[in-house]
């Protein structure tokens, strides 16, 4: 949990924009860094389990914290892509 990230968040955003998990249909991959500070990985979870896409994906991403990424910590997202779309 980092302080500073939640309040420059919180400061930033309308919740307004937000759309609830239910309503999420369309394919879509989350993913959460193995050391996120902001995000923990079992909320990050229970929030991709709350999404009825029928495609989905969640991904833990080795190394990576909330903004920082380590090389290749985006392999999966890339790999759900390809899969995804056929591209």
């Amino acid at each position: 949990f980092n302080f500073y990230y939640t309040l420059r968040f919180l400061k930033t955003i309308n919740p307004n924009n937000f759309v609830l998990p239910e309503k999420m249909t369309y394919p879509i991959f989350v993913g959460v860094g193995e050391s996120d500070e902001l995000f923990s990985i079992e909320s990050t979870k229970a929030f991709f389990e709350e999404i009825p896409s029928e495609t989905k994906e969640f991904a833990i991403l080795p190394g990576a914290k909330h903004a920082h990424f380590e090389e290749n910590s985006f392999d999966p997202l890339f790999n759900w892509i390809k899969n995804t779309f056929n591209i």
